[in-house]
């Protein structure tokens, strides 16, 4: 039996909530849905150690999790949802040490030689690097 992975949704939207429901009938995955108008939904998001966590990017600047958060996130993937533009942005926290030229240029490299956000894509946007909901729902832990 694969791993079950926990999958935050971080938002109070009503499109929120229909991706939560979407989501909720996959075995491999546990969705778990945060208010992220509630004082301490960072502190909730930090007690659950999730695998990925899910914003909706439409919502109120508000609720949207700031750089400061992500930075202190390493490691933890972030997929922000565009329901007027049916997009998907996809950040990977990862922070590599680059004292030089030569290290920076390396983790240039490495990041040319991978798939744009680690989602390849068959429609318009591939690309871009970009893929739709429905792309992302569909091959999230496939």
């Amino acid at each position: 039996m694969a791993d079950i992975r926990k999958v935050v949704l971080y938002g109070n939207s009503v499109f929120m909530a229909g991706v939560e429901a979407g989501l909720k009938s996959r075995d491999e995955i546990e969705v778990i849905h945060i208010d992220a108008s509630l004082p301490s939904a960072a502190q909730e998001l930090d007690a659950l150690n999730p695998a990925v966590v899910i914003f909706d990017l439409s919502s109120p600047p508000t609720l949207r999790l700031g750089l400061p958060f992500i930075r202190e996130h390493l490691g933890l993937s972030f997929i922000g949802l565009d329901v007027t533009s049916n997009t998907v942005l996809v950040l990977s926290c990862q922070q590599y040490t680059a004292l030089t030229v030569d290290d920076l240029a390396q983790v240039i490299q490495a990041q040319l030689s991978t798939p744009a956000g680690g989602v390849e894509t068959n429609g318009p946007g591939a690309a871009l690097g970009t893929a739709t909901q429905n792309d992302v729902v569909e091959r999230l832990y496939s």
